[in-house]
């Protein structure tokens, strides 16, 4: 069963472009829109890249542009309250929907408008993507060539960063398992505790930046400050959030704040 938290929370496995919940959630979204994409396929994993940038670039692109394009910076398309940004359902202004369009058309490398191009170039940076994703766009934006497919190098969703979903548990638990030779004579105490300990263990790894909830300090994991306050958002990205000073400090002169 999935918790009351689990439900609300966005997830996210990284700061980069497509590398949380609400991208995918919009992408999904945008694929339906497109009219041509089949069953649960979507524009990031696409069964046939060729045909899908054929149908693109012969109309389906300008149809999904009409409704959006000019777009001007009002307010309206621009603005998003950020405490929303993180729960379901995922709550996107108009520009940054229109810049993750842009992307995904970049990375099937379909022909990307100039109007299309311009209204990105004039957005990104203001439309609520994290720093990561910013340079990400930034870079795409600066040496993408119509035709030629781009990689934004999203990390893919590690298997198992949901610790109410019992289903990856279990696989995790298998790995775990795995580090010792089992057969039938093996002590079930043993077979036991390797699953229960190794296997979270394990999990945790692979999650990486996913390992402490978004709404919890980015370094130590901690929930609140020692007031018993919220954590504070880092003044760079706006995302991770730090319970001291110590630890904001302490990550900047690591260059650890790469991550946001």
């Amino acid at each position: 069963m999935r918790s009351t938290k689990e439900v609300e929370q966005i997830e996210k496995w990284g700061t980069g472009l497509f590398e949380n919940a609400a991208d995918e959630a919009i992408v999904r979204e945008l694929t339906r829109e497109s009219g041509f994409a089949k069953g649960p396929e979507n524009f990031l994993f696409p069964s046939n890249v060729e045909s899908y940038r054929e149908e693109l670039d012969h109309g389906a692109l300008d149809r999904m542009l009409e409704v959006r394009l000019p777009m001007d910076l009002s307010t309206e398309n621009t603005t998003q309250d950020k405490d929303e940004m993180w729960t379901w359902p995922p709550s996107r202004c108009a520009g940054y929907r229109l810049c993750l369009l842009g992307a995904v058309m970049m990375q099937l490398g379909c022909r990307v408008r100039s109007d299309l191009r311009l209204s990105m170039e004039e957005l990104h940076t203001i439309v609520g993507f994290s720093r990561n994703a910013q340079v990400q766009l930034r870079h795409a934006l600066n040496v993408y060539v119509d035709g030629t497919p781009y990689n934004f190098r999203a990390k893919p969703q590690p298997i198992g960063t949901n610790s109410d979903d019992w289903a990856t548990n279990s696989v995790w638990g298998d790995i775990g398992e795995s580090f010792i030779m089992t057969d039938v004579t093996t002590d079930p105490m043993l077979k036991m505790m390797m699953r229960q300990i190794l296997g979270p263990m394990l999990k945790c790894v692979a999650a990486g930046d996913n390992d402490h909830p978004h709404d919890a300090c980015g370094r130590c994991g901690k929930k609140k400050r020692e007031d018993g306050s919220p954590c504070q958002p880092c003044s760079q990205c706006g995302q991770r959030r730090y319970c001291s000073r110590k630890w904001y400090l302490l990550c900047i002169l690591k260059n650890d704040m790469t991550r946001c």
